[in-house]
């Protein structure tokens, strides 16, 4: 079958493995890695389809042999067809040191087309064909929950009727699995099938090593950190870490406890969270009580130490090295999301989990930041003259605001809270965010900064200074407004070229195929002014400030993902590769060229020698991430970043 240009053989496949009461991917405790590394996990079989030839199963005895025959002997490259790769894959490379010469996950896909919905297996037969009984997936799993290997085959070489359900079952999903592939694929842009690929080779085929005696040092001290918190408060963790206790200790030191709405029962509750108004006002408000609250943020705070264990655990298993588990299409717009309960997208700049993750030994580690992108697109796609002027000049777009919001020219260096404001001023108030939830977010911490307290004038003038300043994105006749009659059109079913996009009936078609959508789009009262559509699990609200993020968010997505390809495409010849993206950074990985880091300047920069080789290369990149093209032909591109021993940047 060709994809991508090329005739592969198409292999789908499934593995049917043990899976019981301690040892089970349903239980939050275990993720893939550590649930193939579990003491009872054992491999009950496989089943297997060559092209469009019958289902196969394959006894464990057999796997080996037969896996080898499938993957090395055929005349041409092999893609791999699973649904839900991230487990099948690494069964594949941990156990086998199989690997395919292109990925395709029929989940993955699932997430790209139907970004709304549920995608199991069970849910995609159902979607795809709706009035078709027989395509459905199987309901006996349950009847093998804590069967072991030798169970099932304790009457060879007879083949028991629990074995026989078994091999039925596993048939049946790789049928349809097949089919499933076989009625998307038609409908699948090749860069998203490229990019789907690469995203599972971060988790199949892992590159990056992780310097574990940091992490565990890391891990260390943030448990120290943590426990001098709670002692220094004077109250007993149990106290600081509920919310009934917690709240009648404030009373007792008469604190006005401030309440904040709950979106899920819509009734006021206290603000008790670190990142909520309520708490950084009382906070304020009682200095004296600075470390009874400091106390409560650290007794909630075992992320970062949970998530340190999780680095550990998951490297030993992989022998060193470190899965990158990112999932694909995990946001209504494209984006990633972590998984695997590693949470690699949210890694802290310049942190030590970060650190962490090296190149092998002969390689560096290369990262590229494509600034500002979604600033960019939004000043791009509503023709913003002054921004676009900004960005096109090389200037600092955050300073460039500031500067407007405090009267003086503000600018990185001298400056640096006032041009954090105009940050996050920039990439908050695009949208439409109004001015108590700006005020809201300031107070929480906004982007990571430290809470920034705003009377209500301060955030009614911000806002306004905004989108006076903005006027083609938010005045009238800007992009807000005409999203808004996008909105309207969708709800319709008009069909309508707008920029780079193309409204349909409930969807906005993106300029690589792929779509934002709206199921069940619906005015929310008789006058059409706002409107709602369901996003799988409750109606939720659209309108013209929220549909922009979205368009904005997908558009800069696209962009950054066919950068993401372009660079990869530079580092496979050199023996490299993509091996990770974090927001709007990619990370790769290729050789040194012989460069050798040889220390620090007196302003803390890294010196390195016989670095020429890994400069240029890391200027092609740069170079690569510059480029406006196609679709996006006069958007004002721009990338930083470097390369290091580890993801430093």
């Amino acid at each position: 079958m060709v994809i991508l240009g090329t005739d592969y053989d198409v292999v789908t496949l499934d593995f049917e493995s043990y899976f019981g009461t301690g040892c089970s991917l349903s239980l939050q405790k275990l993720n893939t890695f550590s649930y193939a590394a579990h003491p009872e996990f054992s491999t009950h079989g496989m089943g297997v389809k060559l092209n469009d030839g019958p289902t196969e199963w394959i006894a464990p005895a057999d796997l080996e042999t037969r896996l080898y025959e499938i993957f090395d002997d055929g005349d041409n490259p092999v893609a791999l067809v699973c649904h839900n790769m991230y487990f099948d894959g690494f069964i594949l490379h941990h156990f086998y040191n199989i690997h395919p010469d292109l990925y395709i996950d029929t989940m993955g896909m699932s997430r790209g087309m139907f970004p709304n919905a549920k995608h199991g297996l069970k849910d995609l037969a159902i979607r795809l064909w709706p009035a078709d009984e027989t395509m459905r997936k199987g309901e006996e799993l349950i009847s093998f929950r804590n069967v072991t290997t030798e169970q099932l085959y304790a009457d060879a070489p007879m083949v028991s009727p629990l074995l026989r359900k078994m091999i039925d079952y596993c048939i049946q999903d790789v049928e349809l699995t097949y089919a499933a592939f076989m009625r998307m694929i038609d409908h699948y842009p090749d860069s998203e099938l490229e990019l789907l690929h690469l995203t599972l080779q971060m988790t199949c085929e892992p590159l990056l090593v992780l310097d574990a005696p940091r992490v565990e040092a890391a891990r260390l001290g943030w448990i120290e950190e943590r426990d001098q918190a709670i002692a220094a408060s004077g109250v007993a963790e149990s106290t600081l870490s509920s919310n009934p206790k917690f709240l009648a200790l404030l009373e007792k030191h008469g604190v006005d406890v401030l309440e904040k709405l709950d979106p899920k029962t819509e009734l006021m509750k206290p603000a008790l969270g670190k990142a909520d108004l309520g708490f950084q006002q009382m906070k304020a408000a009682h200095p004296e009580l600075a470390a009874i609250f400091d106390g409560r943020v650290a007794a909630k705070s075992t992320g970062q130490i949970s998530r340190a264990a999780r680095f550990l655990e998951t490297a030993e298993i992989c022998g060193g090295l470190m899965p990158c588990p990112l999932i694909y299409y995990s946001a209504h717009t494209g984006r990633y999301g972590g998984g695997e309960a590693l949470n690699l997208q949210n890694l802290t700049r310049g942190s030590e989990l970060r650190k962490s993750l090296c190149a092998p030994p002969g390689f560096l580690v290369y990262v590229a930041d494509s600034s500002n992108i979604e600033a960019r697109m939004l000043a791009w796609i509503a023709n913003q003259p002054d921004l676009l002027e900004v960005f096109r000049a090389g200037g600092d777009v955050y300073s460039h605001f500031a500067t407007k919001l405090y009267g003086f020219p503000v600018n990185k260096h001298d400056h640096p809270h006032e041009r954090f404001v105009g940050k996050v001023c920039v990439l908050g108030l695009g949208y439409g965010m109004g001015w108590r939830k700006f005020q809201d977010s300031m107070a929480a911490g906004m982007l990571g900064g430290d809470p920034v307290l705003l009377s209500d004038q301060e955030a009614q003038a911000i806002v306004k200074l905004y989108r006076d300043s903005n006027y083609a994105i938010a005045g009238p006749g800007g992009f807000w407004q005409q999203a808004q009659l996008a909105i309207t059109d969708m709800y319709l079913g008009v069909e309508r070229d707008w920029g780079p996009m193309r409204t349909a009936k409930d969807m906005l078609i993106l300029p690589n195929g792929m779509a934002l959508k709206y199921p069940g789009l619906r005015p929310m009262d008789e006058h059409g002014n706002d409107f709602e559509y369901h996003n799988g699990k409750f109606w939720t609200k659209i309108y013209g400030g929220k549909f922009t993020e979205n368009i904005i968010q997908a558009l800069a997505r696209i962009v950054l993902f066919d950068q993401m390809l372009e660079v990869n495409r530079l580092l496979l010849p050199e023996d490299g590769r993509v091996v990770l993206n974090v927001h709007d950074e990619i990370i790769g990985i290729a050789p040194d060229g012989g460069a050798v880091k040889v220390g620090v300047d007196a302003k803390g920069k890294d010196v390195w020698e016989n670095d020429s080789w890994a400069q240029a290369l890391f200027n092609r990149i740069v170079a690569t991430m510059s480029e406006d093209q196609g679709w996006y032909r006069g958007l004002p591109l721009e990338a930083e970043g470097g390369f290091d021993l580890m993801y430093s940047k």
